[in-house]
């Protein structure tokens, strides 16, 4: 049997090989698809870390400098174990005799960077490096997202953007997110096309 299907000539077995290959691409197309938007999330995240330790913001414009404004920062804090409890005056101990638990830093955030031996640049989130190293690349049931691993991370980060804005897609990373899923399409159709 053979019929007409846009001016070529299809045979039964023709389509019947057609409707197999359909049938497989479907059974794993949903796995594929989870996996390609991981990569493309993984893309996105890495593109994020480069842009942070750049010192770039996700408008594309640099963060700007660090604190100068004179503040107190706990010592049990991550990064500070190496400072003593110290007040304005110098001393470690409130008038009524209790421990101080912080430090202070009369040149603020970007002096207490200076005496950590940390960069004070534009690069931003590193003082520790684990919130860049919480956030993840992870499939969901539509696909994938790139998040930050536990609710301390997820709440730093969120404050952190929203003072300087480092997490999401600007228009550059939506065109190159385009151009990955397109590629991978391709290549997708091209393994449909060849049985």
């Amino acid at each position: 049997m053979s019929a007409k299907l846009n001016d070529m000539d299809v045979t039964s077995k023709e389509i019947t090989e057609l409707a197999n290959n359909l049938q497989r691409l479907t059974k794993s197309s949903k796995r594929e698809l989870q996996r390609h938007m991981q990569f493309i999330a993984q893309e996105q995240r890495n593109r994020i870390v480069d842009r942070n330790l750049a010192g770039t913001m996700l408008n594309g414009a640099k963060f700007p400098e660090y604190s100068t404004l004179s503040m107190y920062i706990n010592v049990s804090a991550p990064g500070m174990s190496k400072f003593a409890p110290m007040g304005k005056n110098g001393s470690n101990v409130f008038k009524n005799g209790n421990p101080k638990k912080s430090r202070y830093f009369e040149g603020g955030y970007k002096q207490a960077r200076e005496e950590s031996g940390r960069s004070t640049t534009n690069d931003r989130l590193t003082w520790t490096g684990r919130l860049m190293d919480s956030m993840q690349a992870v499939r969901t049931k539509e696909g994938a997202m790139v998040t930050f691993q536990g609710s301390d991370f997820q709440e730093l980060a969120g404050y952190n953007n929203q003072r300087t804005p480092f997490f999401g897609m600007n228009a550059e990373d939506l065109l190159l997110a385009g151009k990955t899923a397109q590629s991978m399409q391709e290549a997708l159709l091209r393994r449909f096309n060849n049985g």
